[in-house]
């Protein structure tokens, strides 16, 4: 979270500074608005990979940055841009990242010790090959993380 948008994003995309203009300063206000200390805002090419468009606010403390894809500025209004940019902002004040973050952390802990719990006990009734442990280890993951879709959606 610290990195990511320093460094890992723009192995895969250019990042530039979205030029002033009005798009620029209405996402500026509403970031301010909403206490999200962006103090720029980018755009990246990611046309070139997809054709869906895309925004965020990512990072933490001071690698926060709000960025939008080529896409959006390209396909949209700018209406439909502060509509996109109010949804990615909404994440940010909501606290989704952390959130999540402490969620899916759960979901691999209690994973994990499941899947110990039952590979111990079940070594006592005979040994475990390893493609049926790791087809049981997909199993529980693959469970636990229905069990928890009421929590994120």
């Amino acid at each position: 979270m610290f990195i990511g948008p320093v460094f890992i994003s723009p192995l895969f995309n250019k990042y530039k500074s979205l030029e002033e203009g009005p798009v620029r300063e209405a996402i500026l206000s509403m970031a301010r608005a909403n206490s999200v200390p962006a103090d720029n805002v980018y755009e990246f090419d990611a046309s070139k990979q997809s054709d869906r468009i895309s925004a965020n606010v990512s990072g933490i403390g001071s690698t926060i940055r709000v960025s939008l894809n080529d896409n959006l500025l390209n396909r949209c209004t700018p209406e439909e841009v502060k509509a996109v940019m109010g949804h990615e902002l909404g994440h940010y004040v909501l606290n989704h990242g952390p959130e999540d973050l402490i969620y899916f952390s759960l979901i691999i802990i209690i994973g994990f010790a499941f899947v110990n719990w039952s590979f111990q006990n079940a070594s006592i009734h005979g040994e475990v090959n390893g493609t049926l442990k790791t087809f049981l280890m997909w199993l529980v993951f693959h469970c636990l993380s229905y069990s928890f879709l009421p929590i994120f959606f």
